[in-house]
């Protein structure tokens, strides 16, 4: 009876969305088996041992068809993405000429859009949507706001560190 060896190669460190294949690692031998793990002791198994997308030293466990098994760690080096931007413009001019009609967010990264709430001066709710891609006329219920000062806030969350966004900032409508 023997520890099965197995030698790995450390991976070349990527950017996110690039990921990393453990099994790209090693040389895969005959007769042995392979599992992957984020810890030392193999408790906790590796939902995607294809696609790591996080730094990190994670295991690989190889064991022969006799029992026998041995861990090797790899250190894996993903770049983070680079920080999200959420922005918008200061003032829109909704007055149907085709330039600066509507207001909506502008998002760069790894943003997924939860909720945008545009108030007026007195705190009143004069516009939400739960979409990236919907656009706000200066309307509401139909009729034109007044010009003036809103201020919207955006609720989101970065994706890629799981985190929640919360943005705020105020926009003039100028007719």
């Amino acid at each position: 009876m023997y520890s099965p060896q197995l030698t790995s190669a450390e991976p070349a460190t990527v950017t996110y969305p690039a990921t990393v294949n453990l099994e790209e690692t090693y040389v895969k031998q005959i007769g042995f088996s392979y599992s992957y793990f984020n810890d030392a002791v193999g408790s906790k198994a590796l939902a995607n041992y294809k696609a790591i997308d996080h730094s990190g030293t994670y295991y690989i466990k190889v064991t022969t068809n006799y029992g026998c098994e041995n861990f090797i760690a790899v250190k894996v080096t993903v770049l983070p993405p680079p920080p999200y931007i959420v922005s918008a413009v200061n003032t829109f001019t909704p007055n149907n000429d085709g330039v600066n009609d509507y207001f909506n967010l502008h998002i760069e990264g790894y943003v997924k859009f939860n909720k945008l709430d545009v108030f007026n001066r007195y705190g009143k709710l004069v516009y939400t949507t739960n979409t990236a891609d919907a656009l706000w006329n200066g309307n509401f219920n139909g009729q034109n706001l007044p010009a003036g000062t809103y201020y919207w806030l955006f609720d989101g969350t970065d994706t890629y560190y799981n985190t929640k966004i919360t943005k705020s900032g105020s926009v003039a409508i100028i007719r």
